[in-house]
């Protein structure tokens, strides 16, 4: 069997995705109204999932997916030290956590905890980088030893990346060549959000970065 490209492995992970959650919504209300479904299911119906909002995260990840990060990108490290994005990510593919500070708290809290069970997990904590905008080397310093995971403070205006526009955290796949090859945007809802660790891990196995 031809081994599939890892671009259109997670082009085609992304769509399939977005095609599951939207006919599990359209499943779930063939039913006429929602009055008759409160009656049948004798309690109020599931909250409806917002489609438009999974249709705009969809086209952002989309437009962000395959474009190549500026190797001259700098970040800092905990220990303040300034280096270019090229020299960070240079030997290996890494998963990106993006945090940017207009994120709210409650938003970061629940990935960090999302991505630090799945990194316990399958021991993927040198794979793993966040880059936020935090500006004091303390607090960073603090962040890395409470998480686990090696943190950046980007210093550049931004990382000219569509999915930017969100004000949540996002995840990326890295490659050496500064190629974002997945973009995942992830979301509150309960039934989307059960794929995440099945989504994470594919495009992390596709990547070989798994220990």
């Amino acid at each position: 069997m031809k081994k599939i490209h890892l671009k259109h492995f997670l082009f085609y992970s992304i769509i399939l995705l977005n095609l599951i959650v939207i006919g599990h919504y359209f499943t779930k209300h063939q039913v006429a109204s929602k009055e008759s479904q409160s009656i049948v299911l004798g309690e109020h119906p599931p909250q409806d999932y917002n489609l438009p909002h999974l249709a705009t995260n969809f086209f952002l990840q989309e437009l962000s997916n395959g474009k190549f990060l500026n190797s001259e990108i700098l970040l800092k490290t905990s220990a303040g030290d300034i280096k270019p994005l090229g020299s960070v990510v240079s030997k290996k593919t890494c998963l990106v956590l993006y945090i940017n500070n207009q994120n709210c708290n409650v938003c970061i809290e629940s990935e960090l905890r999302r991505l630090k069970l799945l990194s316990d997990k399958y021991k993927l904590q040198s794979n793993i980088i966040v880059i936020n905008r935090e500006t004091n080397i303390r607090h960073q310093k603090v962040f890395e030893i409470e998480h686990g995971f090696e943190a950046f403070s980007i210093i550049s205006e931004t990382l000219d990346l569509p999915v930017e526009s969100k004000s949540t955290p996002f995840y990326f796949v890295l490659n050496t060549d500064l190629q974002v090859l997945g973009t995942y945007l992830p979301d509150n809802e309960e039934f989307y959000s059960h794929f995440f660790e099945s989504y994470i891990l594919a495009f992390i196995e596709k990547s070989q970065i798994i220990n």
